[in-house]
C-alpha cells in the first residue's frame, strides 16, 4: 500500500505532508531506505508549512548536526556535477537518526496506528514533504509578509504534485486549516465519508464540537486513485486530539486503505 499525509494548522500554514508506499524513494529527502513487501508501505508526511525543522540547523553552531554525512563533501555537494549524489542522498536518508527536529513528534501516534514511524522503530517507515512550499523560511511562514508567501507557493505547490505523481501514494493524510484543502488540486472521486468521530478532548472531556475526520477519493495525475483523509489541525496536525485517539484514527485509515 501506498499513502500520503499532509498536515498543517490553523494558525500557521503548514506545508507538511506524509505518504504511505509500498516502495521508496530514495531521492526525496527526508526519507528512511527500508526494505518492504507487498504488506508493507512507506508514509511521507506533508502539510501547508513547516516550521523551520530541519533547517534549525543552518542557525546552529553546527549546519551539519542532522546531515553528519554531508560534513565531508561540502561545499562540493553543492557543484551540481552528480559525483556525490550518494552522499547527499545518504545524508538526507538520516535525518532521522540524527537529532531529528522534535515537531515531527506530534504526527507519531497516528504513524503508530498504521505500524508506521519516521524513526525506523516500526514496520513502514515516514516520509516528510511539503505542500506550499519545499523551502523552510526564517521567519517562519506565518510571519512571512503576503507578497513572499505568494511568491514561494506559486510553484511550490506545483512542485509538490510533481513530487506526489512520482511516488504515486494510496493514501493523502492531510490536517490542515479546512480552507487550503482547495490547494489539493487532484480530482475527487465520490462523496466524503465520515472515516471517524471523536468525541473527547486531551484531557477526557466531551468536545463543544464533535472532531470529524473525513475521507475521499482522489485520482493522480496518473490515473492512480489515492485516498485523502482530512483532520482539522490547531498548531500541530490534529492538534486538538489525544495521543490515543491519534492511534484510531491511523488505525482506521488502514483498515479502509488496505
Amino acid at each position: 500500500m501506498r499513502s500520503l499525509s499532509t498536515h498543517g494548522t490553523s494558525t500557521t500554514l503548514s506545508n507538511s505532508t506524509t505518504l504511505l508506499s509500498s516502495h521508496l524513494y530514495q531521492s526525496c529527502s527526508l526519507a528512511k531506505a527500508i526494505d518492504t513487501d507487498s504488506q508493507n508501505f512507506e508514509l511521507s508526511q506533508s502539510g501547508l508549512t513547516h516550521p523551520k525543522a530541519s533547517f534549525m540547523i543552518l542557525l546552529t553552531p553546527d549546519p551539519f548536526v542532522r546531515f553528519e554525512e554531508a560534513r565531508s563533501v561540502y561545499p562540493a555537494i553543492l557543484d551540481g556535477s552528480g559525483q556525490h549524489h550518494n552522499a547527499y542522498v545518504g545524508a538526507l536518508n538520516s535525518y532521522f537518526r540524527n537529532k531529528p527536529y522534535h515537531w515531527f513528534h506530534c504526527f507519531e501516534p497516528l504513524l503508530q496506528g498504521l505500524d508506521c514511524s519516521y524513526y525506523g522503530t516500526r514496520t513502514n517507515t515516514a516520509l516528510h514533504t511539503d505542500l506550499c512550499s519545499p523551502l523552510a523560511t526564517n521567519p517562519t511562514w506565518s510571519k512571512l509578509p503576503e507578497p513572499a508567501r505568494t511568491a514561494l507557493q506559486a510553484n511550490g505547490v506545483a512542485m509538490w504534485h510533481k513530487l506526489v505523481d512520482q511516488l504515486l501514494p494510496d493514501v493523502i493524510v492531510i490536517s490542515v486549516a479546512r480552507q487550503h484543502l482547495s490547494r489539493i488540486r487532484f480530482h475527487r472521486i465520490g462523496p466524503v465519508s465520515q472515516l471517524l468521530t471523536i468525541i473527547g478532548t486531551t484531557t477526557g472531556k466531551d468536545r463543544k464540537k464533535p472532531y470529524h475526520v473525513e475521507a475521499q477519493r482522489a485520482e493522480l495525475t496518473a490515473g492512480k486513485a489515492a485516498l485523502l483523509v482530512f483532520g482539522e489541525a490547531a498548531n500541530t496536525p490534529f492538534g486538538t486530539v489525544s495521543n490515543p485517539d491519534k492511534v484510531r484514527i491511523g488505525d482506521a485509515i488502514g483498515r479502509i486503505a488496505g
